[in-house]
């Protein structure tokens, strides 16, 4: 039974891994297009909004780390301290999802 879970847990890692990756690379190529359209027509609105968009880029990256060390086992060796792990994942969404 337990391996089911591990299994499902896994799985769903993967899957967070993966959409954060989509994020990063969907995100990164919004910026690099509004800042080419930017400066070919000389559009300061298209430039800095491909500016402000590196915002976007930072956090979905923290997201992605956050999603990485969310995944990660609890440390076995350190069983007084509390299991931080689960969430850290919500954490470094919701602080730059602001």
């Amino acid at each position: 039974m337990a391996d089911a879970s591990t299994e499902s847990d896994a799985a769903a890692a993967a899957a967070q891994r993966r959409t954060t990756v989509v994020s990063i690379i969907t995100a990164s190529w919004l910026m690099v297009l509004m800042l080419g359209v930017g400066l070919a027509a000389s559009s300061l609105g298209l430039i800095s909004t491909g500016i402000e968009s590196t915002g976007d880029v930072a956090a979905v990256v923290v997201t992605f780390l956050a999603v990485r060390l969310g995944a990660r086992p609890a440390a076995s060796t350190r069983s007084n301290l509390p299991d931080l792990t689960g969430r850290s994942t919500a954490e470094g969404a919701l602080r730059f999802s602001s």
